[in-house]
């Protein structure tokens, strides 16, 4: 009866997608290759071979750098291989490709092309794309860094090829306040030109997320590198290769801002014979963390069926190149669920969610390793290139066809089936099959059920729903022949921290201070319990001696809601009451550990936070002086910093002034509480308060507290 069913439903669908009138629902025509213009040769463009290798990125004052108080601090880094424009993307190039020319300089072709945005960037990359056929996009910005300070010919130069700065540079010293012919300067060590001055360079890495306070609206603080040509603040200081700062969002245009391109080496053809990915040998690709605008957006034609658009911070992570294989799966589980029986280099299909934890409980008692789902959000990073993305539409292209096996060209009528893995181009990660073949399981941020992303060969809308965008809530636990999965997993060493040894993600383990009750006097302020305003007594109470952590929040709650990430000893933000966040973590925290850990009242936090019995009456929690206690707008960088890196107060309580605000115990049933102790971006005292505001939770988290 099923194969009957299927038959039929076969036939029925066959018959609305091909029947009749082809031109509203028939395969969309392949995309037309103009010749190519005369500035682009079949070999493409003048590229240089950066081998890979590991160097020191950053600011390093040891090193000689003149570092300013903000800039990134030296960390070793590891980049692999690639290639990197020669020269600045010219007028020329950009007149070739998009038939415009935005540029407010002009009068000469071999001028760097100028007045672009990252936007402006990715689209001019999609096209040159879709015109030769190659996969160029824009640098990272460890990539751009290595690739300025000569990669692993490098001589150890402030500027990009010398110490003088006026033999490699054009910059506001001998400019004029032009822009000048690319390559009319000294090139650095691998041959690469004005790495310094001319424009600046936009890579595929952003600075920071952050809201437009006010609007709610989110906005994506875009790294761009390299000093330009123009303008009185593009320095000396700006042209060095460790330099590196905001423009503005990914849609902001400037007289400065210009490009590079970038292109991975050409991976082996995998179109004739598909990988060997049976047995328990796993290609993993490692995915470095970042921030991104997700979901469906105007740029992706708002898809109705599509996630939609807000902030994604996702940390570094593996994700598997290829969908687990039915090969991998007999290897492990000695089955075969498969629909699809004579091909191993098939993915696997015909599984429920349930069938892929049991086949990655398995698999790891096998490996002694810890696979795992890919998150929600992991899965959609990784599937639109991660830090290299180019914007496509598609995991890989805008073209289905390149990347993806679906209901037009996966086979004829009732002959159509899942193809070998790893036989369609490619992402910008290396990974394969993001879009089509099988949907794939993936375990949203909240852990309250399963997402199925990538669409199917049997998908056949336009657009179809291979979009990198689109999802499927699928609830039934019962095998669908369209599912798949493939694999993720966590890096084995977390981030190093500066935080004290006592500061714990275990929710067995959390550092706890008594705080022996007393009486004070609460500065009251309207919506505060002021009890306590006239001296009334204050019971004893224990309070946690840093605020809850992003690696507390996840080993209890399985996800990480934070914008600032990278490090778990950082405070967890994006919390509050108000939507319940705070108490659901609160409960799971106390259904783990049989204890009864709460929100402090906003007297028990003031207390604590002025020293409680041993208050020596300071104007922040510890400290007379700010710096010495609190990380604020003066010295945080725009950004929050790993718990307890700051004195402590009277008590051992650190960061009771600073770093981000502390949600309180609502005073009555009201939905919210009062947050207090100021943040990383404010000027603040040690009862600073600013009330609740939905646009203002990225600098809001939380403390624990209990009672004896």
């Amino acid at each position: 009866m099923k194969k009957i069913f299927w038959v039929i439903a076969a036939l029925a669908m066959a018959c609305l997608t091909g029947c009749g009138d082809t031109n509203v629902t028939g395969k969309p025509a392949a995309p037309e290759i103009a010749a190519l213009p005369p500035v682009i040769s079949d070999d493409g463009f003048d590229m240089v071979l950066v081998e890979g290798g590991t160097f020191l990125m950053g600011c390093n004052a040891e090193r000689g750098d003149s570092c300013a108080r903000c800039d990134e601090p030296p960390r070793e880094v590891a980049v692999g291989s690639f290639y990197a424009g020669k020269t600045e993307v010219t007028q020329k190039l950009w007149k070739a490709v998009m038939d415009t020319n935005p540029s407010h300089y002009t009068g000469n072709d071999d001028l760097p092309v100028d007045h672009v945005s990252l936007d402006d960037a990715r689209a001019f990359v999609r096209k040159l794309n879709r015109i030769t056929g190659k996969m160029y996009r824009l640098p990272t910005e460890a990539e751009w860094e290595y690739a300025a300070r000569g990669g692993n010919s490098s001589k150890g130069y402030t500027y990009s090829g010398s110490n003088n700065i006026d033999e490699v540079a054009w910059y506001n010293g001998n400019s004029g306040g032009k822009t000048h012919p690319v390559g009319t300067k000294q090139p650095n060590e691998l041959g690469l030109y004005d790495m310094s001055g001319n424009v600046m360079e936009w890579t595929n890495d952003a600075l920071e997320i952050a809201w437009a306070i006010g609007s709610g609206d989110l906005y994506i603080v875009c790294a761009i590198r390299g000093g330009s040509s123009a303008d009185w603040y593009n320095t000396e200081r700006y042209c060095t290769v460790y330099d590196r700062r905001q423009i503005g969002t990914h849609d902001d245009k400037g007289w400065l801002s210009g490009f590079r391109l970038a292109l991975s080496p050409k991976e082996p053809d995998t179109a004739a014979a598909a990988p060997e990915t049976s047995g328990i040998n796993i290609d993993m690709v490692f995915v470095k963390g970042g921030i991104f605008v997700r979901g469906s957006t105007k740029e992706q034609y708002d898809y109705p069926y599509g996630v939609q658009g807000g902030r994604g911070a996702v940390s570094d992570f593996y994700i598997g190149k290829y969908e687990v294989t039915r090969g991998l799966w007999n290897a492990v589980m000695g089955k075969k669920p498969s629909f699809f029986k004579r091909n191993d280099n098939r993915p696997v299909n015909n599984i429920s969610f349930n069938d892929a934890q049991e086949f990655i409980r398995k698999l790891n008692e096998k490996t002694g390793k810890k696979y795992r789902l890919p998150a929600d959000i992991e899965w959609e990073y990784a599937a639109r290139g991660g830090n290299r993305s180019n914007g496509y539409f598609f995991s890989g292209s805008d073209y289905i066809d390149d990347v993806a096996w679906y209901w037009w060209n996966s086979g004829k009528w009732l002959f159509r089936k899942t193809r070998p893995v790893g036989t369609k181009q490619a992402n910008e990660l290396g990974i394969h099959d993001m879009s089509g073949n099988v949907m794939e399981w993936t375990v949203n941020e909240s852990d309250t059920g399963a997402l199925l992303r990538g669409a199917d060969w049997l998908s056949y809308y336009w657009p179809p729903s291979g979009g990198i965008f689109c999802y499927e809530n699928y609830a039934s636990g019962d095998p669908v022949k369209t599912l798949g999965l493939r694999l993720a997993m966590s890096p084995d060493k977390p981030a190093p921290s500066t935080s004290p040894p006592d500061v714990s993600s275990n929710p067995d383990s959390i550092a706890m201070v008594f705080v022996e009750g007393g009486m004070f006097t609460m500065r009251c302020r309207p919506g505060d319990d002021c009890s306590y305003r006239n001296g009334a007594p204050l019971g004893s109470f224990y309070m946690g001696k840093y605020e809850v952590t992003q690696g507390l929040w996840k080993a209890v709650m399985g996800y990480n809601p934070s914008i600032y990430i990278g490090d778990d000893n950082l405070p967890v933000e994006q919390v509050n009451t108000y939507y319940g966040q705070i108490q659901a973590f609160i409960e799971k925290l106390n259904a783990k550990t049989g204890k009864k850990y709460r929100l402090p009242t906003g007297a028990e936090w003031e207390y604590a936070a002025s020293g409680g019995n041993r208050s020596k009456g300071y104007a922040y929690s510890g400290s007379n002086n700010i710096d010495d206690v609190a990380w604020h707008n003066g010295n945080s960088c725009g950004k929050t910093h790993p718990v307890g890196t700051k004195q402590p107060n009277e008590l051992g309580l650190h960061d009771m002034t600073g770093n981000v605000s502390e949600e309180t115990a609502p005073k009555d049933d009201s939905s919210s509480g009062r947050a207090r102790g100021g943040s990383w971006k404010d000027r603040v005292s040690c009862d600073d308060c600013g009330g609740w505001r939905e646009y203002e939770k990225y600098y809001i988290g939380f403390r624990l507290a209990h009672d004896p």
